[in-house]
């Protein structure tokens, strides 16, 4: 079943900010997208947070949001791998799954 679920975590730019903050939250995205799950964020300007949506397919609730959480973590140290502009916490400051999302 496809399920969604939501991500909000904060990040910190590494040294110099040599690279903006949603270019890195693309380069992101792309990741989790070549993996096969969906992924969207919303950030606000100037801030250094991002809610991720996050698409994919698990047999229950706490599945996807484990599915998610691994999904996004892997995408976030391959894009950060790339140039190293930026770094993230690993606590969340909030993950769940969206209500009436399973298919």
């Amino acid at each position: 079943m496809l399920r969604v679920v939501q991500i909000e975590q904060r990040y910190t730019p590494l040294g110099e900010e040599d690279e903006k903050f949603e270019d890195f939250l693309d380069r992101v995205q792309e990741e989790i997208r070549r993996f096969g799950d969906q992924a969207h964020y919303l950030t606000e300007p100037g801030e250094t947070y991002a809610l991720w949506v996050v698409g994919v397919q698990a047999l229950d609730g706490l599945d996807a949001v484990i599915h998610a959480a691994k999904t996004l973590r892997t995408a976030l140290m391959s894009a950060r791998m790339e140039r190293y502009s930026w770094t993230f916490t690993t606590d969340l400051t909030k993950a769940r799954e969206v209500e009436g999302t399973s298919a």
